[in-house]
């Protein structure tokens, strides 16, 4: 409905991306399922087993070359004790809300409506993807939201007044652009082309 407030309207596309998150999680509750998340998972095991980055993953050598999910679920893993899977689900859960919100302020940003933003966000939740491809413990589940939040950095930076409004979502636009390239390289490929068309 046109008539809900722009909060109101975020909170309950959140609330429909965390549920379609649990779909996955609740399908596989006790543990990762997926040929891309044993990948993954291999990846992390080896990180938190070595404190080292870049150790040889036969599986799928080039997980091992962008270790940005297995750096975080690794870290989260060893601060709190968790297991790995449970701290990648966190991450993952962290990603999902993440990507539901830049997603909804870069179309907000570009329409300059919530109404169109939240349906262009429900649009795109549509996406079959979106509820399990997306949820699984692989890199480019974390890739995406950090995509989708460079988008939001960098419409918001061009709607700014010059200064400080622009400055400040472009330089974090740029470190999220940074920890996407060293998440998965397919999406940064995808991101820096989409800025580039954008810009020409």
């Amino acid at each position: 409905t046109p008539a809900a407030a722009a909060a109101e309207r975020v909170a309950l596309l959140q609330v429909l991306g965390i549920a379609l998150f649990c779909v996955k999680t609740l399908a596989y509750p006790l543990g990762f399922s997926y040929f891309d998340e044993f990948i993954d998972w291999r990846t992390a095991s080896d990180i938190l087993a070595s404190h080292h980055l870049f150790s040889a993953n036969s599986l799928l050598p080039i997980s091992a070359a962008y270790p940005g999910l297995e750096i975080a679920s690794s870290a989260l893993a060893s601060l709190t004790g968790l297991s790995l899977f449970h701290a990648g689900l966190i991450v993952l859960l962290a990603g999902r809300v993440l990507l539901v919100g830049s997603l909804y302020g870069f179309f907000a940003a570009l329409s300059r409506s919530p109404y169109l933003a939240g349906l262009a966000v429900l649009g795109y939740m549509l996406n079959p993807h979106f509820v399990f491809f997306d949820a699984q413990f692989a890199y480019e589940s974390l890739a995406l939201p950090m995509g989708a939040c460079v988008l939001w950095l960098v419409a918001l930076g061009a709607r700014g007044a010059p200064g400080k409004a622009r400055v400040a979502p472009l330089g974090l636009a740029g470190l999220v652009l940074a920890a996407l390239a060293v998440t998965h390289h397919i999406t940064s490929y995808a991101v820096v082309g989409f800025l580039a068309l954008w810009a020409l």
